[in-house]
């Protein structure tokens, strides 16, 4: 729900899905379980700021890779400000980012698995400031 639209108990609904919601001072957006077809690249959030800075944290899971690699990318206007790749060794399936985002700013967060299918899942949870 947009920025400055009082909340009621008709209007209020938690959703998955690209775009941000806001919640008193809080906002979240989840993207529910995304397919990256071998090699290609999957968008998993994609949302514009409001008028307030957001600091929050971007986190991406993933399901069992087997032998595949993977690479995270997030933008920031279009810039590439996350860039992590990680291989097919046993690691951390659960990858976590710190962030700031200014007002008004258009964020992408999008993966790619090499080899066969991977799902994958985002979330970001913040708190606004003026």
């Amino acid at each position: 729900m947009p920025e400055g639209i009082p909340y009621a108990s008709t209007n209020v609904v938690v959703n998955t899905g690209l775009e941000l919601s806001y919640v008193g001072e809080h906002c979240y957006a989840y993207s529910g379980q995304v397919v990256s077809n071998g090699g290609a690249q999957a968008t998993l959030l994609t949302f514009t700021t409001g008028s307030k800075t957001i600091v929050g944290e971007l986190c991406f899971t993933e399901n069992e890779r087997g032998s595949n690699a993977i690479e995270l990318q997030g933008f920031i206007n279009g810039i590439r400000m996350i860039d992590s790749e990680y291989d097919a060794s046993p690691m951390e399936t659960r990858h976590v980012f710190p962030i700031l985002l200014p007002p008004y700013t258009l964020f992408e967060l999008k993966f790619i698995a090499q080899g066969s299918n991977i799902n994958g899942t985002a979330w970001f949870v913040g708190r606004t400031y003026q």
